[in-house]
């Protein structure tokens, strides 16, 4: 049982949680991996918005150009529909592009 408290030799329970039988040490260790590698992103994000925090507007629209330029790459890389669609509009301002009606 998941959570369930175990008893210490004399009957009561205590605070120490008791591992349930379908976790074992490696899949712990599987979790912990997991939760230590979230946590490091989620600093790495912190981070980068603290700095970027402080920017300038004019900073900030290019880093927001910046970062649509290489969305649009990708989609066109990775999308045959966006590849025939943004055909030929090269680096394009994005009030140039088709308007996507979904």
């Amino acid at each position: 049982m998941a959570g369930a408290l175990a008893r210490s030799a004399d009957g009561p329970e205590h605070d120490t949680p008791r591992v349930s039988d379908n976790l074992t040490v490696g899949r712990l260790d599987e979790l912990e991996e997991m939760r230590t590698s979230l946590l490091v992103k989620v600093l790495h994000a912190r981070r980068q918005l603290r700095r970027r925090e402080f920017w300038s507007p004019a900073r900030v629209a290019a880093h927001q150009e910046r970062a649509l330029r290489g969305l649009r790459e990708y989609a066109s890389t990775a999308s045959p529909f966006y590849r025939a669609l943004h055909r030929g509009l090269g680096a394009a301002p994005l009030a140039e592009l088709p308007v996507m009606t979904k």
